[in-house]
């Protein structure tokens, strides 16, 4: 006969689970206030693109020669909402339910497409053709694009990390990490890169977006394949 388990040994080990947790650096670090979180968000998506335009300053002048004013202004006040608006819903407070995953996607979205669509924005320094487009993808995927790998590792990949270690969310919520990542690398590159061409912008300041969108759809859809449950075998 099947003996069940003492239910007063599961709930002193389920107290024990629960107190390491709460003495744990990342529980401690999640149960952080939502303004608290917010601004250690904003403070480490604003510190590349600050430090840039503070010790890069031979890059930052010849920013501003590549670019209108206006135009420059607009980029960066553009991809800054969008920032702003990610690092909004990522840190939501605890208490109000999470998003649902098709308005979290939407989101993301409608974020990727409008900093993508900042490139139609630029001058056109170069026409559009299937050679140019050609040479940009060799160029990015070789690294002569230094841009790309630069947002990629420098910035889009650790504030990934610092956004997720905040972001007490669902799984679907990752999608948002990525894009607050992505647009910190995007603004870090905005006022250090003076190419103005808009297949470079493209791929190698909002390709770091799209690569890690990209990347964390893989992954989860890996995930969930690798999880799916199989058929059950009758027994003989």
């Amino acid at each position: 006969m099947r003996k069940e388990p003492d239910v007063e040994i599961l709930f002193e080990q389920l107290q024990a689970r629960l107190a390491r947790a709460d003495r744990s650096w990342l529980s401690r670090l999640r149960s952080l206030s939502t303004p608290l979180r917010r601004f250690i968000a904003l403070a480490a998506t604003i510190v590349p693109w600050s430090l840039g335009m503070l010790f890069a300053q031979r890059q930052l002048r010849a920013v501003w020669e590549a670019y209108a004013t206006s135009h420059l202004l607009g980029v960066l006040l553009a991809l800054l909402m969008f920032l702003l608006f990610a690092v909004w819903l990522c840190t939501r407070p605890l208490y109000q339910p999470a998003l649902p995953q098709g308005v979290t996607v939407g989101f993301v979205t409608l974020i990727a497409i409008g900093s993508a669509g900042i490139a139609w924005l630029a001058p056109l320094s170069e026409p559009w053709s299937i050679a140019s487009l050609t040479h940009q993808v060799h160029a990015s995927l070789r690294g002569h694009d230094p841009c790309l790998y630069k947002g990629l590792f420098i910035v889009g990949l650790p504030m990934y990390a610092l956004v997720h270690l905040l972001n007490r969310g669902v799984w679907w919520s990752a999608y948002l990490n990525a894009g607050v990542a992505g647009l910190s690398a995007m603004l870090m590159l905005q006022v250090q890169c003076s190419i103005n061409h808009r297949l470079h912008y493209l791929m190698g300041h909002a390709g770091v977006l799209l690569t890690l969108l990209s990347a964390v759809g893989l992954l989860y859809a890996i995930q969930r394949v690798r999880a799916k449950p199989r058929p059950a075998v009758d027994d003989p």
